[in-house]
């Protein structure tokens, strides 16, 4: 793990702590002795709920390991051995020690004798903060984004008594919660491999006593976020958990960073320019409407030439960042305002449009999803709102993403420094050399050229959503099993790349599957992940005597679905191609490919196994296999009437 310290801030701190970051020369810090309690948790008196939840789950957690459960007190005046202050507690206040040069989502950990601090910049319920308004990609507001769960249930708590708390926010300061985290995985050994009890790995001891290492640092992908967990595999692996229990597991793995957000967003202006009826309506400008094009709210799109349609934008943005909120599906987080055309490329017929449009007619490369067909078009109608705002805002920002017919960096103008693009990638789709080398052209040019801080949008619902929406069933029969897309390896070797580049982050549209989930939001955050390292772990700790097994069982499903020679001719070539039900069977997962991942599931039945890792491996084996099993039994099926 990468530790960050900043030099002159670090100075201080050693003189205000009175102590050293050689490990070597700080005693073993003493949490649990013989089963009992060697240490208490100290909170504000007030604690914000970072801090509340971050003490729940410190205490939570180490009852897991030791049976001995911590005392959670707000004053630490009579309190006797060590301690261990979360948040703003009234030692570090009386230390003098000021937040104010920490960055967002930065935190530190920090031994001084009998004390261990655990801290960072948080979220407080002040007037101020709760009245901050904001909508992110899934049109999720900052206020609902703060869960409110029962605890006890969330963790399966032998206690039933309702322990109802509020969790931070997805984009609240919370690093306090971090900086808790980040000790019992880096101090206490604490894995979170999914949502559910038997998801967490740890190694029971009736003494814990941890190495003292100070740390200062923060996630290096400001922005980790995708959309929530579902699909028949991972849900089955995670043992189908609660809602509350999924909320928490998102905090676990840092979900959410920065305030960022972009997504298609001018699906109400049906509602307020043209349907009087509406309680949005403002007013009729059917000019703002594509001419000669008819639809919906969510089909029809609009003049990107038209410049009143333009200071419309303009205005709507600066509304946002003076506070007065948005209208209706806007979005907008922080210092992003969202702007980006319906989810078509039916474009205005007007003269005007069609003439900018010509610009872009060489701009397309055989039958790929991304081109840049309407790139100069779309780009060149972003510039002119992005020109507005900074008239008025100089220091915000329009978030937009790079897309279908505006995949493409524009080639005839140049983009304003304030908008912020997110290419669109088809990461899962990477076993094709001609995908990758196509995106990967027009994503580098957005790196060379783009101003404004990068995130991306990768698919990673991909192949399971083709199957889950029924797209590309063998006789049209609606929903059918895929052959699973692991892909490890393509993955990590993908975020190296996106760290080297300087991507500030991602969103994760689907999010794969349980341990791809898991080994990305890790690389996102340390930029220093040992990808076999981490293998080896959770087959180890997860699987047990079944881990060997288990490994294999996944490296050959992973090998077979990038393994393009596998893949038949009629999708080759430069090709935009997705998984159909026959690629799946017929030609990824064959007999002797099913054969050979049932000899290892039958090997990892027949270890001997903790009740809990009975349980993880029933979740793979009912997620994973028997999955498979019944997506080439329904194929044969479906072949044989044919």
């Amino acid at each position: 793990m990468r530790v960050l310290f900043r030099n002159a801030a670090l100075s201080i701190w050693l003189l205000l702590l009175g102590c050293t970051t050689k490990s070597d020369e700080l005693m073993d810090f003493q949490l649990i002795v013989d089963g009992k309690p060697a240490a208490s948790i100290i909170i504000p008196s007030e604690p914000c709920s970072p801090v509340n939840l971050a003490a729940l789950e410190l205490q939570h957690h180490i009852h897991l390991i030791s049976g001995a459960r911590l005392p959670i007190i707000s004053s630490d005046k009579s309190v006797k051995g060590n301690k261990i202050h979360i948040g703003k507690t009234d030692y570090i206040i009386e230390k003098g020690i000021s937040l104010d040069d920490f960055d967002e989502q930065e935190y530190a950990i920090f031994f001084e004798g009998e004390n261990l601090l655990l801290f960072g910049r948080d979220w407080f319920p002040s007037v101020k903060n709760k009245e901050e308004h904001g909508v992110d990609i899934i049109l999720t507001s900052l206020e609902d984004s703060r869960d409110s769960i029962d605890y006890n249930k969330a963790v399966n708590s032998k206690n039933q008594d309702p322990l109802p708390i509020e969790l931070p926010g997805y984009y609240d300061e919370q690093g306090s919660l971090y900086a808790t985290y980040d000790f019992m995985e880096s101090a206490l050994g604490v894995r979170w491999f999914g949502p559910s009890d038997f998801n967490v790995v740890y190694d029971k001891s009736k003494n814990i006593s941890v190495k003292a290492e100070n740390k200062r640092r923060s996630p290096q992908m400001k922005y980790r976020n995708g959309t929530d967990i579902s699909g028949p595999m991972i849900m089955a692996q995670y043992g189908h958990p609660s809602k509350d229990a999924l909320a928490l597991f998102y905090r676990r793995l840092r979900r959410g960073g920065e305030k960022w957000a972009a997504n298609h967003t001018l699906s109400s202006f049906q509602d307020r320019f043209l349907n009087q009826d509406s309680e949005l309506f403002e007013g009729i400008h059917e000019e703002y409407f594509a001419e000669n094009r008819n639809g919906g709210p969510h089909t029809r799109q609009l003049c990107y030439t038209n410049e009143s349609l333009i200071d419309e934008l303009i205005k709507d943005a600066g509304n946002f960042f003076d506070g007065k909120g948005i209208k209706g599906r806007q979005i907008a987080l922080g210092d992003y305002f969202a702007i980006l055309p319906l989810d078509n490329n039916q474009w205005c017929l007007c003269e005007t449009c069609q003439s900018v449009l010509l610009n872009d007619t060489e701009s397309f490369n055989g039958n790929h999803f991304s081109s840049g067909k309407a790139s100069n078009y779309i780009f060149g109608f972003m510039n002119k709102v992005a020109k507005g705002l900074q008239k008025t805002h100089p220091d915000k920002k329009i978030a937009t993403l790079a897309y279908h017919d505006y995949s493409y960096y524009p080639d005839k103008i140049e983009l304003e420094p304030n908008i912020s693009i997110s290419p669109c990638l088809h990461n899962r789709n990477y076993m094709s050399p001609e995908i990758k080398k196509h995106e990967m052209k027009w994503y580098k040019d957005w790196v060379a050229n783009a101003k404004a801080p990068i995130y991306l949008w990768n698919y990673s619902t991909f192949p399971t959503e083709r199957g889950v929406l029924g797209i590309g069933s063998f006789d049209g029969s609606g929903p059918w099993n895929v052959f699973p897309g692991f892909s490890a390896q393509i993955q990590h070797e993908l975020i190296q790349m996106y760290h080297e580049d300087g991507i500030r982050g991602v969103f994760l549209c689907g999010i794969g599957e349980q341990l791809d989930y898991y080994l990305a939001m890790k690389h996102y955050d340390n930029p220093d992940l040992d990808l076999n390292g981490a293998l080896d772990e959770f087959f180890t700790k997860y699987f047990g005597p079944a881990g060997p097994s288990m490994r294999k069982f996944y490296e050959r499903i992973e090998e077979v679905y990038n393994d393009y020679s596998k893949y038949p001719e009629r999708v080759k070539g430069e090709n935009h191609f997705h998984q159909d039900e026959e690629l799946a069977w017929k030609h990824l997962g064959t007999n002797s490919v099913m054969q050979e991942l049932e000899g290892y599931i039958s090997e990892a039945k027949m270890a001997k196994l903790s009740l809990e890792e009975q349980k993880r491996l029933k979740g793979w084996t009912e997620g994973v296999w028997d999955y498979m099993v019944k997506g080439k039994g329904d194929y044969l099926l479906k072949t044989a009437k044919k």
